[in-house]
């Protein structure tokens, strides 16, 4: 059993706000044959031989644990209505993952003129790379291979991983930063999201060259104010580590201080550097943990009472959090009839974050992905903010 992170009672919060908080990863061949593999028995045979992957919550407070007995089940679902581009006629991407009666992780299978296939994991119980090492598992096993042990410690927290590396919980956060989709209109308390394709080499500095664009989106008044946050996987302490939990810290990058240096992108990536190699991220975990003993009804009050205040005042604790998931190995997410093309991660939009930004790497290029409140996004808002970002790493 593995106890319940701070971080994870954040995510919990956030999937009690705006359902479902998940991680989504969308593999799409046009021609594949989704007949060809048997799911099931891949999905029970990577269940089976991967700690974590059938994470289910039992206990209160603090005494809240994760214990691993509710392997991931398999859907088929009918994606003829869907393009990939948002989630319009893709209503099973709105259902929940139940922490406490689970599963928290599933498959679907979905049929479509493109065929697809989709790997979702409750944010609370695992995050990226996690799904990525369950995924890469799951489809080992779709083709037959015997799965290794892992090497990791089902035990571990992103606490207890922060805590023995020396980490220091970060200060309280300010709520000053402005958001890149302008004000927030009326609209109910929930997010969406819009894909867009890269083609071609993304050239260096990704993630900077970015966070800098939408620094510069905003008005100049504002824009000393930009913070953006960047997801970074606690695993690159310990390299051999495959723990499939959710092991996640956050560094704060002032990206808006750095617009009036000579190179912008180059000051982020070196402020980006000079944060991982002091270890800053360790600090989100630990200032989590906190939360711990604090129940799920006043978590999730006090949350929608900031979400409705940062909307109302245009004001947030970061302008946008950017995660780079880095060039996806798509022969290692291959199965019988089922070669992906591209792959692409769905962010888990939270209303009281202006955007949750995801970079994932291709055979052809990068695919964007946005999640905003809807409170940001109507009216085309944020479709004009993905093209942008499409044309200006088109123009550099």
């Amino acid at each position: 059993m593995r106890r319940l992170a701070g971080s994870e009672r954040l995510w919990l919060t956030a999937d009690r706000l705006a359902p479902p908080f998940v991680n989504q990863l969308v593999l799409e061949d046009p021609s594949g044959d989704l007949s060809a593999a048997d799911w099931g028995s891949a999905v029970l045979a990577a269940a089976s031989a991967t700690p974590g992957s059938s994470a289910r919550l039992t206990g209160s407070l603090g005494w809240s644990r994760w214990v691993d007995d509710r392997p991931p089940r398999v859907r088929r679902v009918d994606g003829s209505a869907w393009d990939g581009q948002d989630g319009g006629g893709a209503p099973f991407l709105a259902s929940g993952l139940p922490p406490r009666s689970g599963p928290t992780a599933e498959v679907l299978v979905v049929e479509g003129d493109t065929a697809r296939v989709v790997v979702r994991t409750h944010h609370a119980a695992m995050d990226g790379r996690g799904t990525t090492i369950f995924a890469r598992r799951l489809f080992a096993a779709a083709r037959g291979e015997t799965l290794p042990p892992l090497m990791s410690d089902p035990a571990s927290t992103d606490a207890s991983m922060a805590a023995s590396l020396g980490g220091v919980p970060e200060a309280p956060g300010i709520r000053d930063c402005p958001s890149v989709l302008g004000e927030a209109r009326p609209a109910p308390m929930a997010t969406r999201w819009v894909r867009r394709d890269f083609s071609g080499s993304p050239g260096s500095r990704l993630l900077p060259r970015v966070a800098v664009a939408l620094a510069r989106r905003v008005g100049e008044g504002a824009r000393r104010r930009v913070r953006i946050d960047v997801p970074v996987d606690l695993r690159r302490h310990a390299p051999s580590s495959e723990v499939v939990a959710n092991l996640t810290g956050l560094l704060r990058l002032p990206v808006g201080a750095l617009l009036g240096t000579g190179e912008p992108s180059i000051a982020v990536a070196a402020a980006l550097d000079e944060a991982l190699e002091s270890r800053q991220e360790l600090g989100f975990p630990l200032a989590a943990d906190r939360m711990r003993w604090l129940p799920l009804a006043l978590m999730t009050w006090a949350g929608r009472s900031a979400a409705e205040k940062a909307l109302a005042e245009g004001s947030y604790s970061t302008t946008a959090t950017v995660s780079n998931l880095g060039r996806m190995d798509l022969d290692a997410l291959s199965a019988p009839g089922f070669t992906p093309r591209s792959a692409f991660w769905i962010p888990p939009g939270s209303p009281g974050l202006p955007l949750f930004l995801t970079l994932t790497g291709g055979r052809h290029g990068v695919t964007l992905c946005g999640a905003a409140p809807l409170a940001l996004a109507d009216g085309g808002r944020l479709e004009h903010l993905m093209d942008e970002l499409v044309a200006g790493l088109a123009g550099q």
